[in-house]
Protein backbone atom coordinates (compact mmCIF):
# COMPACT_ATOMS: atom_id res chain seq x y z
CA UNK A 1 0.00 0.00 0.00
CA UNK A 2 2.64 2.56 1.01
CA UNK A 3 5.38 1.01 -1.09
CA UNK A 4 4.12 2.99 -4.08
CA UNK A 5 4.00 6.22 -2.09
CA UNK A 6 7.48 5.65 -0.67
CA UNK A 7 9.03 5.28 -4.11
CA UNK A 8 7.54 8.52 -5.41
CA UNK A 9 9.55 11.74 -5.23
CA UNK A 10 9.13 13.82 -2.09
CA UNK A 11 7.76 16.73 -4.12
CA UNK A 12 4.27 15.27 -3.75
CA UNK A 13 4.28 16.58 -0.17
CA UNK A 14 3.77 20.19 0.76
CA UNK A 15 6.16 21.95 3.08
CA UNK A 16 3.57 24.55 4.05
CA UNK A 17 -0.18 24.37 4.55
CA UNK A 18 -2.11 26.01 1.74
CA UNK A 19 -4.60 28.68 2.82
CA UNK A 20 -7.65 26.68 1.71
CA UNK A 21 -6.50 23.59 3.67
CA UNK A 22 -5.32 25.42 6.77
CA UNK A 23 -7.70 24.40 9.53
CA UNK A 24 -4.99 24.61 12.19
CA UNK A 25 -6.86 27.49 13.84
CA UNK A 26 -9.14 24.76 15.13
CA UNK A 27 -6.64 21.96 15.75
CA UNK A 28 -3.48 23.00 17.50
CA UNK A 29 -0.33 20.94 17.59
CA UNK A 30 1.93 21.51 20.60
CA UNK A 31 4.23 24.48 20.26
CA UNK A 32 7.81 23.32 20.47
CA UNK A 33 10.81 24.79 18.64
CA UNK A 34 12.21 21.38 17.68
CA UNK A 35 8.87 20.16 16.33
CA UNK A 36 7.38 23.20 14.60
CA UNK A 37 8.49 22.23 11.09
CA UNK A 38 7.52 18.61 11.62
CA UNK A 39 4.00 19.52 12.74
CA UNK A 40 3.72 22.04 9.87
CA UNK A 41 4.59 19.18 7.50
CA UNK A 42 1.91 16.99 9.08
CA UNK A 43 -0.64 19.82 8.86
CA UNK A 44 0.14 20.31 5.20
CA UNK A 45 -0.01 16.60 4.36
CA UNK A 46 -2.27 14.73 6.80
CA UNK A 47 -4.97 14.58 4.09
CA UNK A 48 -2.64 12.35 2.08
CA UNK A 49 -1.50 8.86 2.97
CA UNK A 50 1.65 9.91 4.83
CA UNK A 51 3.59 7.57 7.05
CA UNK A 52 6.10 7.95 9.85
CA UNK A 53 8.82 6.80 7.42
CA UNK A 54 7.95 9.56 4.95
CA UNK A 55 7.92 12.28 7.61
CA UNK A 56 11.21 11.03 9.08
CA UNK A 57 12.84 10.89 5.64
CA UNK A 58 11.71 14.45 4.89
CA UNK A 59 13.63 15.68 7.94
CA UNK A 60 16.60 13.30 7.64
CA UNK A 61 15.65 11.42 10.81
CA UNK A 62 15.21 7.72 11.34
CA UNK A 63 11.62 6.73 12.16
CA UNK A 64 12.68 5.47 15.61
CA UNK A 65 14.50 8.72 16.44
CA UNK A 66 11.54 10.82 15.29
CA UNK A 67 9.11 8.70 17.32
CA UNK A 68 11.31 9.00 20.42
CA UNK A 69 11.79 12.74 19.95
CA UNK A 70 8.11 13.52 19.53
CA UNK A 71 7.10 11.23 22.40
CA UNK A 72 9.73 12.73 24.71
CA UNK A 73 8.63 16.30 23.94
CA UNK A 74 4.84 15.80 23.76
CA UNK A 75 3.99 12.55 25.50
CA UNK A 76 2.56 11.11 22.26
CA UNK A 77 4.05 9.60 19.14
CA UNK A 78 3.99 11.33 15.77
CA UNK A 79 1.64 8.63 14.52
CA UNK A 80 -0.79 9.50 17.34
CA UNK A 81 -0.62 13.18 16.34
CA UNK A 82 -1.33 12.31 12.70
CA UNK A 83 -4.34 10.21 13.73
CA UNK A 84 -5.60 12.98 16.05
CA UNK A 85 -5.35 15.52 13.24
CA UNK A 86 -7.20 13.22 10.86
CA UNK A 87 -9.91 12.49 13.43
CA UNK A 88 -10.38 16.20 14.12
CA UNK A 89 -10.91 16.90 10.43
CA UNK A 90 -13.16 13.88 10.00
CA UNK A 91 -15.40 15.11 12.85
CA UNK A 92 -15.54 18.54 11.24
CA UNK A 93 -16.52 17.01 7.89
CA UNK A 94 -19.10 14.72 9.49
CA UNK A 95 -20.73 17.72 11.17
CA UNK A 96 -20.54 20.24 8.34
CA UNK A 97 -21.01 18.19 5.17
CA UNK A 98 -23.13 15.38 3.81
CA UNK A 99 -20.09 13.56 2.45
CA UNK A 100 -20.12 9.79 2.70
CA UNK A 101 -17.87 8.07 5.22
CA UNK A 102 -15.84 6.73 2.28
CA UNK A 103 -15.27 10.27 0.90
CA UNK A 104 -14.35 11.59 4.34
CA UNK A 105 -11.88 8.75 4.81
CA UNK A 106 -10.23 9.72 1.51
CA UNK A 107 -10.19 13.43 2.39
CA UNK A 108 -8.39 12.81 5.68
CA UNK A 109 -5.72 10.53 4.23
CA UNK A 110 -7.02 6.99 4.64
CA UNK A 111 -6.67 4.70 1.63
CA UNK A 112 -8.86 2.07 3.30
CA UNK A 113 -12.31 3.11 4.56
CA UNK A 114 -12.41 0.08 6.88
CA UNK A 115 -9.20 1.21 8.58
CA UNK A 116 -10.66 4.71 8.99
CA UNK A 117 -13.90 3.36 10.49
CA UNK A 118 -11.91 1.15 12.88
CA UNK A 119 -9.74 4.07 14.05
CA UNK A 120 -12.75 6.36 14.39
CA UNK A 121 -14.74 3.80 16.40
CA UNK A 122 -11.79 3.09 18.72
CA UNK A 123 -11.45 6.78 19.54
CA UNK A 124 -15.11 7.85 19.53
CA UNK A 125 -16.79 4.63 20.71
CA UNK A 126 -19.02 4.68 17.60
CA UNK A 127 -18.42 4.32 13.85
CA UNK A 128 -18.51 7.62 11.90
CA UNK A 129 -22.07 7.32 10.58
CA UNK A 130 -23.48 6.50 14.02
CA UNK A 131 -21.43 9.32 15.55
CA UNK A 132 -22.80 11.76 12.94
CA UNK A 133 -26.38 10.55 13.46
CA UNK A 134 -26.01 10.90 17.24
CA UNK A 135 -24.84 14.51 16.84
CA UNK A 136 -27.99 15.37 14.90
CA UNK A 137 -30.59 13.48 16.90
CA UNK A 138 -33.62 15.65 17.31
CA UNK A 139 -35.30 15.89 20.65
CA UNK A 140 -39.02 16.53 20.55
CA UNK A 141 -40.33 18.35 23.59
CA UNK A 142 -44.08 18.95 23.73
CA UNK A 143 -44.94 22.54 24.58
CA UNK A 144 -48.47 23.04 25.84
CA UNK A 145 -51.31 21.67 23.75
CA UNK A 146 -49.88 22.95 20.46
CA UNK A 147 -47.55 21.19 18.12
CA UNK A 148 -44.19 20.00 19.47
CA UNK A 149 -41.15 22.22 19.38
CA UNK A 150 -38.10 20.58 17.85
CA UNK A 151 -34.64 21.33 19.20
CA UNK A 152 -31.49 20.25 17.40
Amino acid sequence: SLSVALSEPQQKYSSNPSPQRDTSKYFLFPKHPQLGEIFAFVEANYHQSISLNEVARSFNYTPSYLTSLVRRLTGQTLYQWIVQRRMFESRRLLLTTNLSVHKIAEKVGYLDTGHFVKHFAQIHKNPPKTWRDNQYQLTVIPVGAGSPTIFA
